[in-house]
């Protein structure tokens, strides 16, 4: 769904993958808050892995950016990686785009790109409520939603029904097999010379 300019123009891209089982939590909490979907967490995680909710398939769709991972205008990483080290991520980031920077202004970035600050700011509370109006205005008055709820790396370990992890595990594994990749391969990733 990208344009065609994308391959002739080559504007930088940068791409940020994100592992199955917390990505899936995630998109399922948006799609309860949004009403898209009604129904409980298990249908939605098979519905998920079969390719029958809207923006998928998933793996499909990653592994296409991981084989342009080393194209010079592309930059692959992961939230894991984001969270492990933010203030490294950042100065890779920034000289992918090559954009300059000092220590003082990434421990800037660093602080206000923290996930607690980002949930309490004032451009999150706006979007916060701009949320409840919608949901209000369709008739969910119930409001439990939250567009930023943890932001942990894991939280599938407390979230996931009993067997869930294992049956995403076993479904990804297919897709990385095929493309002699682990689970690891795609997360740890980092681009060379940054």
């Amino acid at each position: 769904m990208l344009p065609y300019e994308i391959w002739t123009k080559k504007p930088k891209i940068i791409y940020i993958t994100r592992n199955v089982k917390d990505s899936i939590l995630s998109r399922y909490h948006m799609y309860k808050g949004f009403n898209y979907w009604k129904g409980d967490m298990k249908p939605f995680l098979d519905a998920f892995m079969n390719d029958d909710l809207a923006y998928l398939p998933y793996w499909p769709h990653i592994l296409e950016f991981w084989q342009i991972r080393e194209q010079p205008n592309v930059y692959f990483t992961s939230y894991e990686n984001l969270k492990k080290d933010l203030k490294g991520s950042l100065r890779k980031i920034c000289k992918f785009l090559e954009r300059p920077f000092t220590e003082e202004l990434l421990d800037k970035a660093v602080f206000h790109l923290s996930f607690e600050n980002m949930k309490n700011s004032k451009g999150h509370q706006e979007g916060e409520e701009m949320i409840k109006q919608f949901r209000k205005a369709v008739g969910l008055e119930n409001n439990d939603f939250e567009f930023l709820r943890k932001g942990k790396v894991g939280s599938f370990k407390e979230e996931l029904p009993e067997g869930y992890a294992e049956k995403l595990d076993e479904w990804s594994a297919g897709f990385l097999e095929k493309a002699g990749l682990t689970m690891d391969d795609i997360l740890n990733y980092e681009k060379e010379g940054y």
